[in-house]
């Protein structure tokens, strides 16, 4: 057990009695929950749960991305848990939050090869749709939510496709994968006074402390990272944070790949 700083406020002291200010709470990892989604993923940081779903659909592509294919990401709070289906509430701004930061880790850290989801040259291109609902929030939602998402795209089969209409047959999977690239892992800490804490628990969170997340992709390179809370980072700091990052890369990508 790591000695916290004597002057420490005690406020996460009972979260971090099993565990080392580096090292994340207890993951769980069940892919396949959800029958009618292209793939799914539970996971379970501690007792925060959250629940990534995989549903593929055709569209146009963008004006500005015309022979890409589409990724988007949506975070919401489940009201309902019921026979493998949810009922997600309005999104909240923390709830924006998340998403845009789980999709800025896939989308810059390159996760999906988006050229290979085009099925008709600037006609029509695949849309991945991740949607991730919190069962239930214990802190750390960014790095939960970050891992549902990356285990889902790994769970998800691509759609069968009508060549002639070009249209999706609605219930019939593929045995082929998604075009996955790279694995992206993102890891969040929190800066409390003068101790940087990995994975912080709900008590531990507080817009008065820095709170930054780092994702990494292949080679450990810095894909996408963003600092909050109102205090301020050093670059020790950051040099502290990265080195904890890479070091927990190889811990998620044994978990990912089980």
């Amino acid at each position: 057990m790591v000695k916290l700083e004597a002057n420490l406020d005690l406020v996460f002291s009972y979260s971090r009695k099993d565990r080392k200010i580096d090292d994340f709470r207890k993951i769980t990892i069940t892919c396949g929950l959800i029958e009618h989604a292209e793939g799914s993923a539970q996971v379970e940081l501690g007792k925060t749960k959250v629940i990534a779903g995989i549903k593929l659909s055709v569209k146009e592509p963008y004006l500005d991305a015309s022979e890409e294919g589409i990724l988007m990401v949506g975070v919401t709070q489940a009201e309902i848990i019921r026979h493998m289906s949810f009922e997600p509430t309005r999104s909240s701004f923390a709830d924006v939050e998340v998403a845009r930061l789980v999709d800025r880790g896939l989308r810059e850290g390159g996760a999906i090869d988006v050229k290979k989801l085009v099925i008709k040259p600037k006609e029509l291109v695949w849309c991945i749709n991740i949607d991730v609902v919190v069962v239930n929030n214990d802190g750390n939602l960014i790095d939960a939510c970050s891992l549902a998402a990356m285990a889902a795209l790994q769970d998800a089969k691509m759609l069968k496709v009508d060549t002639e209409t070009n249209r999706v047959v609605l219930g019939e999977k593929t045995k082929e994968l998604l075009p996955l690239m790279k694995i992206i892992t993102t890891t969040t800490f929190q800066k409390i006074k003068k101790t940087i804490v990995l994975d912080p628990a709900i008590e531990e969170e507080s817009p008065k402390n820095c709170k930054f997340t780092i994702s990494l992709c292949d080679d450990n390179n810095i894909c996408s990272m963003q600092k909050g809370g109102s205090s301020t980072m050093t670059e020790d700091d950051f040099e502290e944070m990265y080195k904890i990052a890479v070091k927990k890369r190889k811990e998620l990508l044994k978990i990912l790949k089980n």
